[in-house]
C-alpha cells in the first residue's frame, strides 16, 4: 500500500518541480528587467529633444490663434538608451500639448502623448518614430521599441505609474500664471 501512495507523490512532486522550473525560466517574459538606461546620455539629449518635440512642424500643429502667442510644452520620460558609435536612439514617453495665455487663463488646444524613439547624430535630432494609429499602434510599439522597452511601456501605461509631468506645469510657469492656475480648452 505505502509503494502506490508514494508513486503519486512522486509524480505530483515531479510535476509540480518541473512546472516551477518552466515558470522561472519564463517568467521574465511576465517581469523582464527593466530596459537600459543610460542617465548622463539621456541628460545630455533630453533639451535637444525637447526643444525639437515642440517645435517640430511634423509633430506640432496650430488650434489656437497666433494673436494669443501659443506655444507647445512637452515633458518626457525615458524608457530606453541605446548607442551606436554617434548615433544614439532613445525610446521615450512623451506628453505635449498647445498652451496660450488669456488675462488669467491658461488656455490648451491640441495635444498627444504617447511613445516614440528619436534618434541623435552628435546631440542633433535626425528622426522621430511615432506608433502607428488604432489596431496597428501595439504591434508598432513592439517594433518600435526593444522588447523590453515595449514591455517597460506597457507596464507604465497599465500601471499608470510614470513619471511623466504635465507640460501645464511648464506652461504655467512660462506664461507667469499662478500655480494653482488650470488648464481649460481654447474657445472662440
Amino acid at each position: 500500500m505505502r509503494r502506490v501512495r508514494a508513486r503519486p507523490a512522486a509524480i505530483v512532486a515531479g510535476v509540480v518541480a518541473i512546472a516551477a522550473f518552466v515558470g522561472w525560466q519564463e517568467s521574465w517574459r511576465f517581469w523582464p528587467r527593466p530596459p537600459h538606461v543610460d542617465g548622463a546620455l539621456a541628460a545630455t539629449a533630453l533639451p535637444s529633444i525637447d526643444r525639437h518635440l515642440e517645435t517640430s512642424p511634423e509633430l506640432t500643429w496650430k488650434t489656437i490663434p497666433g494673436e494669443l502667442g501659443p506655444r507647445w510644452f512637452c515633458t518626457e520620460s525615458v524608457i530606453e538608451t541605446t548607442r551606436a558609435g554617434s548615433s544614439t536612439r532613445i525610446g521615450l514617453v512623451a506628453a505635449c500639448g498647445e498652451y496660450a495665455r488669456r488675462g488669467g487663463d491658461l488656455l490648451m488646444g491640441g495635444g498627444r502623448s504617447g511613445p516614440l524613439v528619436v534618434t541623435l547624430d552628435g546631440g542633433k535630432v535626425t528622426g522621430v518614430e511615432q506608433p502607428a494609429d488604432g489596431a496597428a499602434f501595439a504591434p508598432s510599439v513592439g517594433r518600435m521599441l526593444s522588447e523590453r522597452g515595449a514591455a517597460e511601456y506597457w507596464r507604465r501605461s497599465r500601471l499608470r505609474s510614470d513619471d511623466l509631468a504635465s507640460p501645464e506645469d511648464e506652461a504655467r510657469r512660462t506664461f507667469g500664471l499662478p500655480s494653482g492656475t488650470r488648464a481649460g480648452p481654447f474657445t472662440m
